[in-house]
């Protein structure tokens, strides 16, 4: 169920300008191939389900714990998001709103607006549906872990995805579900 349309703002704008006067940490992840990949994070991990083979749409499957954290407040400059919680239940923050998503709810994201993500019970599971497929566009504003101005990402572990849980790369029910999920969007934003 889409619980809200989430629009750039005037806050955005300026957010994105204050961070961009200020310098970014590029990514280093930048050329690296992601493909069979986990990337750890504080908050628990991620990898990529499905991904185009013209890099205008891809899926990421994020694994979340609910440890008190959360995404840090970022913005994708070219992308557009649609997240879908898969399993669980999750927070979402924009620079003045906050909004709680339970299975199968979802929230489409403008390009170049600020969010930030986390889990509100063990066992979360979303998807981001994201359209191009560039992850080094994600930029921070505030961060926990004092990773603000850094592009996608500047310090992480990575993994490889058969050392951990990711039943969302297989080809079986998991994957379709991302499949449609994917086919929606690319239909929606005409891809």
């Amino acid at each position: 169920m889409l619980i809200k349309e989430i629009r750039i703002s005037k806050e955005d704008i300026e957010a994105l300008k204050e961070i961009d006067s200020m310098g970014v940490t590029p990514s280093k992840l930048g050329s690296l191939s992601l493909d069979n990949i986990c990337v750890c994070k504080p908050w628990g991990y991620e990898y990529k389900a499905y991904e185009s083979e013209d890099n205008r749409i891809c899926a990421w499957v994020l694994h979340m714990l609910c440890n008190g954290t959360g995404t840090s407040i970022h913005c994708h400059r070219t992308k557009i998001t649609l997240i879908h919680v898969l399993k669980g239940k999750i927070w979402v923050k924009t620079l003045h709103e906050t909004f709680n998503l339970s299975e199968g709810d979802e929230m489409w994201i403008d390009r170049a607006t600020f969010h930030a993500m986390g889990a509100l019970e063990d066992g979360t599971v979303l998807t981001e549906i994201e359209s191009p497929s560039f992850k080094p566009d994600a930029i921070r504003y505030k961060d926990t872990w004092g990773r603000e101005r850094q592009e996608y990402e500047s310090k992480c572990e990575l993994v490889d995805s058969k050392k951990m849980h990711c039943p969302y790369l297989s080809y079986q029910v998991f994957n379709k579900r991302i499949i449609l999920l994917v086919n929606r969007a690319r239909t929606e934003w005409n891809l």
